[in-house]
């Protein structure tokens, strides 16, 4: 369960439109012309969708994190329950407090509009099919029985020749996650990036990790297993890389990821799957490399 996903960000932006359009416009399509030529419908359009996005990224964001808490099949159902109860609340408190400011502004009391009585009511519909499609999720998918679990991360000191450090030889990371003194398997590792100033280490399913360690620190031990770094705060396995392309910034590359790996690289934003100058030749060098190897 640690490394479920769930729903990518273009999965729920157009929810997010979906939603916005059902609230607007259920009942009043009767309305439509007037609508159409109405500057406040197209205010309320573009709230309601804002609105929805935000309760999207709040319920993925609180998913994942219990996810990362209750790791593996731990208290799964408590974990749920807490999920769905908190999931449906939460967003209904801040749909409330963001149309609450938004009929403000046109000087509307929310109380006496009408919103709970109409709007609200499927909002809260909305809410819980939508927790409910996250409780399947996080019960049937499992990437642990994915291709991914197989990964044999590349031997970049082999591949170049170079002396293979000490500490490389048994491909273990150790680190001390929530108080807990944890070997890691290098084949295990995908990616490690800067979270709040700890670094966050995420496995083909065996779990998500934090680490009072500096990325620079997990760089140099996961370096001869086929990991390299690719900017100030992120670590990447060579093996889950299809290729690259030229990124939107200046002298920087974009990663293309594996399709089998997608899933775990999903609750990432895209600017952090980058590769900045600094660290451009090593990666490109490393990864023709591999690519001639294999």
């Amino acid at each position: 369960m640690a490394t479920t996903r769930y729903l990518h960000r273009k999965m729920r932006v157009l929810i997010a439109v979906a939603g916005a359009l059902y609230i607007v416009l259920y009942g009043r399509l009767a309305e439509m012309k007037t609508a159409l030529v109405s500057f406040r419908f197209y205010t309320a359009l573009l709230v309601s969708f804002i609105v929805a996005l935000l309760i999207l990224e709040l319920i993925q964001f609180m998913w994942v994190k219990l996810d990362d808490y209750y790791q593996g099949n731990r208290l799964k159902y408590i974990r749920a329950a807490i999920q769905v109860i908190s999931g449906i609340t939460l967003s209904l408190i801040v749909d409330f407090l963001c149309f609450a400011v938004y009929f403000g502004l046109f000087g509307e009391n929310i109380l006496t509009i009408g919103f709970l009585s109409d709007d609200f009511i499927y909002v809260f519909y909305l809410l819980a099919g939508l927790n409910l499609c996250y409780l399947l999720l996080s019960f049937t998918r499992n990437p642990v029985e994915n291709s991914a679990a197989k990964i044999e991360p590349p031997n970049l000191a082999q591949l170049t020749g170079q002396h293979m450090p000490e500490a490389s030889i048994n491909q273990l990371l150790v680190i001390d996650h929530k108080g807990l003194h944890i070997h890691l398997e290098h084949r295990d590792i995908l990616y490690c990036y800067r979270f709040s100033r700890k670094s966050k280490i995420v496995t083909n399913g065996k779990g998500n990790y934090t680490s009072n360690a500096a990325i620079s620190n997990i760089a140099e031990q996961l370096h001869a297993s086929g990991f390299l770094q690719t900017n100030r705060g992120f670590i990447i396995n060579l093996a889950t890389i299809k290729g690259y392309i030229k990124g939107i910034k200046r002298d920087t590359l974009q990663l293309v990821i594996k399709r089998d790996f997608k899933i775990f690289f999903a609750g990432l934003a895209t600017d952090q799957l980058f590769v900045t100058k600094e660290y451009k030749e090593a990666f490109k060098r490393a990864f023709d490399i591999l690519q001639e190897e294999t």
